[in-house]
């Protein structure tokens, strides 16, 4: 088995800086290509013999093979790597990898090995293959933190707030054309030293200016140093997706996590605005923002006999809204809470998964249980689902049944109860205002499959199966994508039609 010296040993052959920028030349084209994992063909000699060997060379080891880069070597090395000095060096992540995987399930009864294994994995990789949620991420904070705002005439007016963070000094519209600015010049180029040399380009956006540019390129970057000490280890690209090198050059070695900051980056902004002032109220506002666009959502799609908001309760805490079709009543409970980035590595601590689903998401299986309870309903089959706001991939396999678990000596009845992420649901409501018949038939699957899956459970891996309707809410009714800076989202093709 391989440790992290012997990985190290084979990177500190090269110039840090030269390593990457290759890396962030293989991530660019990958995530142009929507091409995640990449199989390559080896073509290797030994005298007169020839033979051909496949390696997969996925995005995501680039990404953790950059990190370790910054760890072990500097820019004053003398070697240039090739292209398959990558590969071979991602090829010794891999066997390191494998060294570290073994360290941290060792030990874990099933349950919990099942739990970290496919949470840190999901977590880790499916934001390189799932790309289209981004641009998803996209349409869908526009609309809660600057549109629906100004519908409801919000006493926060939050697209000012970064004017008041010392490092931006502009509005969170601006911010964000300027990160849309950033991946249109990443997808041309992993190294943004230039960016500092050029012109203002205000013809195109009044906030591209060099001063601007060049503020948001400092905010998202950070140095060796903050890589090497930072807790987040290899997740700190999540937070700083730009390097700045010992010689000053700038430089993104992994495309995805800057493109995905054009989607969270000014929520963040706004979340750590209201930490920094030791304020919790954004956190409820957040909460209220949601269930807004939620609302917002299902009169967009719904006829107005389909849904119900289910009145609050003085005296206990009950599920949200009703949505209605034929055959089913499903109780809606909506949850916030983001997780935060120390479960979302590929080797999350298991009792941090099992706090944050205690805490954040358990409650809502209670809400919806009571709020079942308290609604008889002998007309239609009752389905239960809770949908969280955050990403969290895989949480109807995974944290589900965890969640179940933790409550069920409080729970009256365990079945119909599933988990989805607001991308999710999104998909679900554009399928029935579709087809009801389509959607009644996901819902009959999710049933037949909650406790003996022979294939995928998610609604994400069932609506395919079912219906070539895409998420057409997210995606033609929002479209803040299509509508922002026309032509500058390319990469970003649809993984399922809308």
């Amino acid at each position: 088995m391989d440790s992290p010296s012997d990985l190290h040993r084979h990177l500190r052959r090269y110039k840090l800086d030269s390593l990457l920028v290759s890396i962030g030349n293989i991530t660019r084209q990958m995530m142009a290509n929507n091409q995640a994992i990449q199989p390559i063909d080896i073509i290797r000699e030994k005298g007169a013999f020839q033979w051909k060997n496949e390696f997969k060379l996925s995005a995501f080891h680039l990404s953790d093979l950059a990190y370790h880069a910054i760890q072990a070597t500097n820019d004053f090395g003398n070697k240039q790597p090739s292209f398959y000095d990558i590969i071979n060096l991602c090829n010794e992540y891999i066997k390191y990898d494998e060294f570290k995987s073994d360290a941290e399930y060792k030990g874990l009864q099933t349950s919990d090995f099942l739990i970290k294994l496919g949470i840190g994995l999901s977590q880790k990789q499916f934001i390189y293959q799932e790309i289209y949620r981004i641009r998803e991420e996209f349409n869908r904070q526009i609309e809660i933190i600057q549109e629906i705002p100004k519908e409801i005439n919000s006493k926060f007016c939050l697209d000012e707030i970064s004017y008041q963070n010392k490092d931006l000094g502009i509005s969170l519209s601006e911010l964000r054309a300027i990160l849309f600015a950033l991946y249109a010049y990443n997808s041309d180029s992993s190294d943004f030293t230039a960016i500092i040399l050029n012109k203002s380009i205000t013809h195109i956006h009044p906030a591209f200016t060099i001063a601007n540019i060049n503020r948001v390129i400092q905010f998202y970057s950070a140095d060796y140093k903050d890589y090497r000490q930072s807790k987040l280890a290899e997740n700190h690209f999540h937070i700083k997706p730009i390097v700045r090198t010992s010689h000053n050059r700038l430089i993104v070695p992994d495309a995805y996590m800057l493109a995905k900051k054009m989607a969270d980056g000014p929520l963040w902004v706004i979340r750590d605005h209201f930490r920094d002032n030791n304020s919790q109220s954004f956190v409820k506002y957040f909460g209220d923002l949601f269930e807004a666009y939620f609302e917002k959502m299902l009169l967009s799609q719904l006829k107005n006999n389909q849904h119900y908001r289910i009145s609050e309760s003085k005296t206990e805490k009950r599920a949200d809204w009703f949505i209605f079709t034929k055959n089913y009543r499903i109780i809606i409970e909506l949850k916030s809470a983001i997780a935060g980035m120390l479960i979302k590595q590929l080797y999350p601590d298991i009792n941090n998964i099992k706090k944050y689903t205690k805490e954040r998401l358990s409650e809502g299986i209670l809400q919806l249980d009571k709020t079942e309870y308290d609604y008889p309903d002998s007309h239609r089959k009752t389905i239960k689902i809770l949908v969280h706001y955050d990403t969290l991939y895989i949480s109807d396999g995974v944290l589900r049944p965890l969640a179940v678990e933790q409550q069920k000596n409080s729970l009256i009845n365990t079945n119909n109860i599933f988990f989805c992420d607001i991308g999710e649901f999104e998909w679900f409501i554009s399928i029935m205002n579709h087809s009801e018949a389509e959607a009644e038939l996901i819902l009959d699957k999710k049933i037949e499959t909650q406790h003996n899956p022979k294939e995928g459970i998610e609604f994400s891996q069932i609506i395919p199966r079912i219906s070539k309707t895409g998420n057409t809410y997210n995606n033609q009714v929002l479209d803040h994508w299509g509508k922002h800076l026309p032509g500058l989202q390319r990469p970003f093709s649809q993984r399922y039609p809308s």
